[in-house]
């Protein structure tokens, strides 16, 4: 197919370079940042432009790989008749851009991308459309880059999009937390590297509700307390380790309701 990227950050370099590498044909790259245009456009061999008006009107499919807000201004001022038109979002349903074509549907990839990472695990891709023509056009470019495609409407594709953020997002989070204090406190952050990867390991093979360790999964109070003493300096870290600590320490039922705070 013939495709036309609107939007130059991590998730139109993505898709540029996984369609590309499927053999579609990336014509054009429009993106408000004429550098950064040019930049995406010369990889993929294609025409790059800045404005709307400069648009080629002659692709298969027209994917939208903007921020949120950009992808409702597209829905006020884009318009392509019968061409077909996909957001990437997972957090804006199929209605956001329900202006721009009678041809509208959603290509969302989920996963974390960034644009430096160019060896990208299968990406399971959430196809929804506005009918029937579009969703198997949709479908077939999907199911070229990804053999991980599954229909899915707004509703549910927004509910996965928020447990991805809890998923993704708050986890590198707390990563990052984890590894500020070590650098405060002359730390290795490196030993915990191995134990990261088998945590993620596990989340893959097992249930992560069955998998959750440490102090608060075995209601040590002690421990608890000596790590929030260990904490004082770190007033914000402090109060996080106590609420996560809260949180799980209430959500699993006591393993040792006799006291022994070595029984898990």
């Amino acid at each position: 197919m013939e495709i036309v990227l609107i939007g130059s950050g991590n998730v139109a370099h993505t898709f540029g370079h996984m369609l590309e590498l499927s053999g579609h044909q990336i014509v054009q790259v429009i993106s408000r940042d004429p550098i950064h245009a040019r930049e995406l456009a010369d990889k993929l061999n294609a025409h790059h432009g800045t404005d709307l008006n400069d648009l080629s009107m002659n692709a298969d499919v027209y994917l939208l790989a903007v921020t949120d807000r950009a992808v409702h201004h597209l829905n006020e001022t884009l318009r392509l008749g019968r061409r077909i038109a996909a957001h990437t979002a997972g957090s804006l349903p199929l209605s956001a851009i329900s202006k721009i074509s009678t041809g509208t549907g959603v290509l969302y990839p989920l996963q974390s991308l960034r644009k430096d990472i160019k060896q990208i695990r299968p990406i399971p891709m959430l196809v929804e459309a506005r009918d029937k023509t579009t969703l198997t056009r949709l479908k077939t470019l999907a199911e070229s880059i990804s053999p991980l495609v599954r229909e899915m409407d707004s509703e549910h594709r927004m509910k996965l999009h928020l447990a991805a953020v809890i998923c993704n997002n708050f986890t590198n989070h707390m990563i990052s937390l984890a590894a500020d204090y070590c650098r405060s406190e002359s730390i290795d952050f490196d030993l915990l590297k191995p134990l990261l990867q088998e945590t993620f390991d596990r989340a893959e093979r097992f249930d992560p509700l069955d998998m959750q360790t440490g102090p608060a999964r075995r209601h040590d109070r002690g421990t608890i307390d000596l790590h929030l003493e260990l904490l004082a300096p770190y007033p914000g870290l402090r109060d996080f380790y106590r609420m996560i600590s809260d949180h799980i320490y209430h959500y699993y039922p006591d393993p040792d309701p006799q006291g022994d705070p070595g029984a898990n």
